[in-house]
């Protein structure tokens, strides 16, 4: 049998000191039971959220709520079930939270419950809406392209008469031969 030692008093205020300091720069917070998911898989999301300058920490739903309830924040907290792991974000979250969002679909035992942003707590919901978001670059392509449409609808009612001029000199031009 092996003896599960309960943490330290020191150990607790370390995690407590590290999951305040991660909460307070974080533009979001999500919350995520883990249940059943490998060592491994937990390992290598951990390296992909750091690529998109986003970490993963975790800690006892005890003290994860100490932290959150010292944060004053607006709302009410989701239920925190299972293992819960947090996942903190400073600067815009999207693209970290879609891939967060894309490697809880990939495990069953992975489950979004909900989060902290703009200081208040949000629902699972709100997480998920936030990952269907496209990249920043395409929002940029969307909005470039909509203000481009009327301007091509016009140019081509500008050139459709004289591309009419084109087609008619075309073909008396080739009448004529």
């Amino acid at each position: 049998l092996i003896s599960i030692m309960a943490i330290t008093r020191i150990k607790k205020e370390q995690i407590i000191n590290d999951l305040h300091k991660a909460a307070e720069h974080a533009d979001m917070i999500v919350f995520l039971n883990f249940h059943k998911v490998s060592v491994a898989d937990m390992s290598a999301l951990r390296n992909i959220l750091r690529k998109a300058g986003a970490a993963l920490k975790v800690a006892k739903k005890r003290l994860a709520k100490r932290v959150l309830d010292g944060l004053g924040l607006h709302g009410d907290m989701p239920k925190l079930e299972g293992e819960v792991a947090l996942f903190f974000k400073e600067g815009e979250p999207v693209e970290a939270v879609k891939v967060l969002s894309d490697f809880a679909k990939k495990f069953e035992g992975m489950k979004i419950l909900g989060g902290v942003y703009e200081r208040g707590y949000v629902g699972a919901d709100i997480v998920k809406m936030l990952a269907s978001i496209p990249p920043r670059d395409v929002l940029f392509g969307q909005v470039v392209g909509g203000i481009a449409s009327p301007i091509r609808g016009f140019m081509n009612v500008i050139n459709g008469p004289l591309a009419g001029l084109v087609g008619v000199l075309h073909n008396i031009t080739k009448s004529r031969i």
